[in-house]
C-alpha cells in the first residue's frame, strides 16, 4: 500500500467510525487472504464488505501490499440488515482506491 502514499491511504481511510471485523481472514493463496468488515463513513452510511489483501514480508514482518474490494452493501444501524446490495456501483464509485501497485 505504499505506492497510493500515506496521504490517500488517510484520505480514504479518515472517516471511517466503528470498524468491526465480521469475518476472519481466509488464505486464498500463499500471499492472499479475504476479510469480512463491517464500519461506518459518515458519507455514505454503514458497510458491509468483503476484502482481498495480498500480504507481503519486510523484516519479518507481515504488511498489507494492496487491499481489493470484493463485494460491498450498505446495511442499516448496527445489527446489520441490509439496506441495499450495489456492490460493483459502489465499488466503481470509489474506483480502487485501496488498491496499490504490485
Amino acid at each position: 500500500m505504499q505506492a497510493q502514499g500515506k496521504e490517500q491511504y488517510e484520505k480514504a481511510w479518515n472517516d471511517v467510525k466503528d470498524l468491526v471485523v465480521t469475518a476472519a481472514p481466509q488464505a486464498t493463496n500463499v500471499d492472499t487472504v479475504t476479510i469480512g468488515v463491517e464500519y461506518t463513513v459518515e458519507s455514505r452510511g454503514r458497510l458491509r464488505e468483503t476484502r482481498q489483501l495480498h500480504l507481503i514480508t519486510d523484516g519479518g514482518r507481515v504488511l498489507v501490499d494492496s487491499d481489493q474490494v470484493l463485494t460491498s452493501e450498505r446495511v442499516n444501524g448496527k445489527n446489520g440488515d441490509k439496506k441495499d446490495s450495489d456492490g460493483e456501483k459502489d465499488d466503481k464509485k470509489r474506483g480502487e482506491e485501496g488498491k496499490g501497485g504490485n
